[in-house]
């Protein structure tokens, strides 16, 4: 089902540069979605998230800097190492990050599982979904030659990785890019290695000496440590800023990488940024300042995003001016560096919020979005949630009914598509 809403938003010139929002409201229907699997005995997603979709997700924000985090706080009974920080100092808004980021990737559309133990079984990149999981000897995950390849197993009960547990990385398959979303409790047994990041809604315990290649992240519950080593180690990040043609130079642009808000001026990169190693999202943010003192709000757009390192590019969205990132481990002598280039352009701002409809909580998923004036691009937004700000190009017109002085008209023209979501209708 496809519902077309036309908007015409008369807008004050100076004012374009403001974010505007547009909801929409939904009521719920059933959907199912089956599992598959290939003649090779190798796992395969029958319906899984696009990139798009999974950055969104994935986007950990400041619990990105924390190779351990929990509602409840953290015990250590012995002397762990978190080699993916260097600092364990926790944003405010960390219990808030990691509560979005549960909810957003609870509504993937993923493959449903039957079985909870995948010991035995090889597993290609997408999204499963299991009632519980119990792993009591190896999963191999296979990437199959694409470094970029993400693996995310939503849990509907809890996690149990046994002494019996490990994993076999093959085919560029990377830790980095594995999670675990338990809605439960997650509990790793001793001396387990163990392959991705755990973000649950209930307490995690990790055993003793036991490695956790990720982080580990409790929602509502405490993190319970015994002399493990965590994370998949730091990397340095890099974020050059250029322009097309002029219009840009006194600009100096703002990205919040993480918890970090880093400021890079027009033909010139940031100092060493360090990040743990791994998948990163970067929002080059809508306002800024200037060298002489003044700020800025729009008035650019994101044309391009770029790396002189193979592979380190894994999504791109130029509209709302985010890129995933694939963080290499290492120091400044191997760094990640990421060009971000803008034009000048007379721009506004959408936002797009999805709701469910009031007395109807069931609504969920993933509900994709098309704008006529950003041809060939969807945007995917999650129920309860809103799109990044979405830079439009303004287009004026001197048509009748004629605009007041000082105003332009801009047309938008916004498609609602339930193709990922669970939804009967939109009101």
């Amino acid at each position: 089902m496809k519902i077309r809403k036309v908007l015409y938003l008369g807008l004050p010139l100076a004012l374009m540069l403001a974010t505007m929002s547009v909801y929409f409201l939904a009521s719920s229907t059933n959907t199912t979605i089956a599992s598959a699997q290939s003649s090779v005995d190798l796992i395969r997603p029958h319906d899984t998230a696009r990139a798009d979709q999974l950055q969104t997700a994935l986007d950990f924000r400041s619990t990105h800097d924390l190779d351990a985090f929990g509602g409840q706080g953290v015990n250590d009974s012995g002397t762990s190492v978190m080699r993916g920080v260097r600092t364990n100092v926790v944003s405010e808004n960390a219990r808030a990050d990691a509560i979005r980021a549960l909810q957003i990737i609870n509504q993937l559309p993923c493959t449903d599982l039957s079985e909870s133990d995948l010991a035995g079984r090889a597993i290609a990149a997408g999204v499963y979904c299991l009632p519980s999981m119990n792993l009591k000897g190896q999963i191999t995950l296979d990437a199959e030659s694409n470094s970029a390849a993400s693996f995310v197993f939503i849990v509907k009960g809890s996690l149990d990785a046994s002494s019996a547990a490990s994993f076999s990385l093959v085919r560029g398959a990377d830790a980095a890019n594995v999670y675990f979303a338990v809605n439960d409790a997650a509990t790793v047994a001793p001396d387990v290695n163990f392959a991705g990041t755990i973000i649950a809604r209930d307490s995690i315990k990790v055993g003793s000496k036991a490695t956790v290649r990720g982080r580990v992240i409790s929602v509502d519950g405490k993190v319970e440590l015994n002399g493990n080593t965590l994370g998949n180690g730091t990397g340095i990040l890099e974020i050059c800023k250029q322009q097309q043609a002029t219009g840009l130079e006194d600009h100096i642009f703002r990205f919040l990488v993480g918890a970090q808000i880093i400021e890079v001026p027009v033909g010139s990169c940031s100092g060493p940024i360090d990040l743990a190693a791994g998948s990163v999202t970067i929002n080059e943010l809508v306002d800024g300042r200037t060298t002489s003192g003044g700020t800025f709000s729009g008035r650019f757009k994101l044309v391009d995003v770029n790396s002189p390192v193979a592979g380190a590019v894994q999504n791109v969205d130029l509209p709302t001016r985010t890129a995933r990132v694939l963080v290499r481990e290492g120091d400044i002598s191997n760094q990640t560096v990421v060009n971000f280039v803008n034009a000048f352009a007379i721009t506004g701002v959408v936002e797009i919020c999805k709701r469910a409809a009031p007395g109807d909580p069931d609504v969920t998923g993933f509900f994709d979005y098309t704008i006529d004036a950003i041809p060939n691009t969807r945007f995917s937004v999650p129920t309860g949630f809103c799109s990044q700000p979405i830079t439009v190009t303004a287009r004026t017109t001197s048509q009748p009914p004629p605009p007041p002085p000082a105003l332009g008209l801009l047309f938008i023209t916004v498609n609602n598509s339930c193709i990922t979501g669970t939804d009967s209708g939109t009101r």
